[in-house]
């Protein structure tokens, strides 16, 4: 009898969770700092991975550190994984294990105000380089509306923008005086406490403002210098033949099967075999 082959039980298990493991530019100890922070404010975001099925949410804490002259933006999660590599390296173990990880935005923006520049530092997926590119800013147009309404205390004012393929609704705070958000978000009278596309793929709501002095450090990535529409074509090539980024990086690819006795089996993708990986970028162009 002809073996039986069913639909994928799951896709990769060397691409388990997600795609967001990173092996090669972790350690904590080697950073450069670049000033201190007077606030730091944290955000829930939720995104959805697959514009196809929306309804499905992951979850990510982004924070945000705003000194006299710069701000820093990162994934918090991405960060406590970086950190506890760090701390079983001075132990001397390799392990790497990344099962619980769970980061959705592994970009870093740093914005440098009185260049009116930013540097963002996006990672690509497993062992894959980390990217550096610079922008001007502000590069939103926001159309601030009379609408008002209270979060976390604050009276907040909306705005809309269109950018990048995505319609942005925001809501700012005059009482804290600086024109930034998360991520690229910046340009208003006020800091940016919610912002959230029109479809609510994306959706950044500030659980916390605290004043606070801290050093902000930024680790010295192996970075490699680009722009952002070449990182873009990378990254959409990426998830759309996943099997072979691995092997250009590799890792091995292997698929969980089961056969005629239910028996399940696992194998190795072969050079031909090609699969796509749901991607929903937040800049559609």
């Amino acid at each position: 009898m002809k073996t039986k082959w069913v639909v994928w039980i799951f896709v990769i298990v060397a691409f388990i969770p997600r795609m967001y493991s990173q092996v090669h530019y972790l350690n904590l100890d080697d950073v450069d700092i670049v000033g201190n922070s007077n606030y730091v404010i944290s955000y829930d975001l939720t995104m959805a991975e697959d514009s196809l099925r929306p309804q499905e949410k992951s979850h990510d804490v982004i924070i945000l550190e705003i000194g006299d002259s710069f701000s820093k933006s990162y994934s918090h999660n991405i960060y406590r994984w970086d950190s506890a590599v760090t701390l079983s390296r001075r132990k001397g173990s390799v392990s790497e294990n990344a099962s619980r990880l769970e980061a959705l935005l592994p970009i870093d923006v740093l914005k440098d105000y009185p260049k009116g520049k930013m540097k963002v530092y996006h990672r690509a997926p497993m062992t894959g380089p980390v990217f550096c590119y610079e922008e001007h800013m502000p590069m939103m147009k926001w159309r601030i509306e009379k609408e008002r309404k209270g979060i976390l205390g604050y009276s907040c004012q909306k705005a809309v923008a269109v950018f990048r393929g995505r319609t942005w609704v925001a809501w700012f705070a005059t009482e804290i005086a600086v024109p930034d958000g998360p991520w690229k978000f910046c340009g208003l009278p006020g800091l940016i406490v919610q912002v959230q596309d029109s479809k609510e793929h994306y959706v950044f709501c500030c659980k916390s403002v605290k004043v606070l002095h801290k050093e902000v450090v930024l680790p010295r990535y192996f970075y490699e210098n680009s722009t952002r529409e070449d990182v873009r074509d990378f990254m959409n090539q990426c998830y759309s033949d996943i099997y072979r980024y691995n092997r250009m990086n590799r890792v091995q690819s292997y698929v969980a099967k089961k056969d005629a006795s239910g028996k399940t089996v696992f194998e190795e993708v072969n050079e031909k075999e090609k699969r796509a990986v749901p991607y929903n970028p937040i800049e559609l162009e």
